[in-house]
């Protein structure tokens, strides 16, 4: 029993973490959420990549502290506390434009670019929320 405690201060540890980092986590969520569905379910390639530089528009307003869209509205309090910056919202949208214009390489290279566009804001995004305070 005594040899499990480390274990169970581990586990204690992780669920009070997560219980205080989960509003962060779902306002960021809506947000890749919400550009997610702008970049996959218009069927219009013009209209999509209109809309997408619409969100993007939303992330400046966000950022000089006058988000408008609810989704915003909810992510402003997390941008603050965790100091997120601009770069990991650009670069999902960067992503999901290029999801738009090109819909077939011709070798990995493109294609692996495209990904760690994908990626790398959501690892980022991570990193910020987990953040310690201090």
């Amino acid at each position: 029993m005594a040899g499990n405690a480390p274990l169970r201060k581990f586990q204690c540890s992780l669920l009070a973490a997560a219980e205080r980092t989960a509003p962060a986590f779902l306002n960021v969520y809506a947000y890749c959420r919400w550009a997610d569905d702008l970049g996959d379910e218009i069927p219009s390639k013009e209209r999509a990549l209109e809309l997408l530089d619409w969100w993007e528009r939303g992330v400046r307003r966000l950022l000089r502290g006058r988000p408008a869209h609810p989704v915003f509205v909810a992510l402003r309090e997390t941008v603050v506390a965790k100091d997120i910056p601009k770069q990991p919202f650009a670069d999902l949208l960067k992503a999901f434009r290029q999801d738009q214009v090109v819909k077939r390489y011709g070798t990995w290279k493109p294609s692996l670019i495209l990904c760690v566009l994908g990626q790398i804001p959501l690892g980022g995004w991570c990193l910020y929320l987990m953040r310690l305070p201090g």
